[in-house]
């Protein structure tokens, strides 16, 4: 990294946006809601098609 840049604390986006050809941010610090938003997602869509299953499949 070089030494010069900015004096205050930036974000990942912005440091990803400062530096784009580096990988200095991974995927998860740049966009965590959007991971968290996603994970909640497929947990919810789990939950409800196994209530689905569980309601209109008979019982063994």
């Amino acid at each position: 990294m070089p030494c010069s840049g900015p004096r205050e604390p930036v974000s990942a986006g912005e440091l990803s946006d400062m530096y784009p050809g580096l990988d200095l941010v991974s995927v998860l610090e740049r966009h965590p809601f959007r991971i968290g938003f996603a994970i909640t997602g497929a947990v919810l869509v789990a939950v409800f098609a196994t209530m689905l299953a569980a309601w209109y499949l008979p019982a063994f």
